[in-house]
């Protein structure tokens, strides 16, 4: 598995910037999944990137993922799942809103970092 150092050394926690917020639709799964980055990592980085966000969750049954797994044979999928991610996201942050979208099976989540 790669860290996310390895990805791009300048996208360290201790790196980390201070933007008021952050949006990250249909990024997250390319990052955990294309980038083969353990789940908590990968929300480490996200959260660490700005005080408050957006993230958009991507089932395992979404039809994407089902394409990129197909495509990478090495990811390990075994702590990808919703509970997972909201166990990571809420030891770093407060869930302020869960909105499933109706169009799909993907859920944005609002977050709020403590101060």
């Amino acid at each position: 598995m790669k860290v996310i150092a390895e990805i791009n050394p300048w996208l360290t926690p201790a790196a980390c910037v201070s933007s008021k917020q952050l949006g990250q639709l249909a990024f997250f799964h390319h990052l955990a999944i294309g980038g083969n980055t353990h789940l908590e990592e990968a929300v480490d980085l996200l959260t660490c990137l700005a005080r408050a966000g957006l993230i958009e969750f991507v089932p395992r049954e979404d039809a994407m993922v089902g394409w990129m797994v197909a495509m990478r044979r090495d990811v390990d999928l075994r702590d990808y799942c919703e509970q997972a991610f909201v166990r990571h996201l809420e030891a770093r942050a407060c869930i302020v809103r869960r909105t499933p979208l109706a169009s799909s099976n993907r859920i944005v989540f609002e977050y709020v970092r403590p101060a």
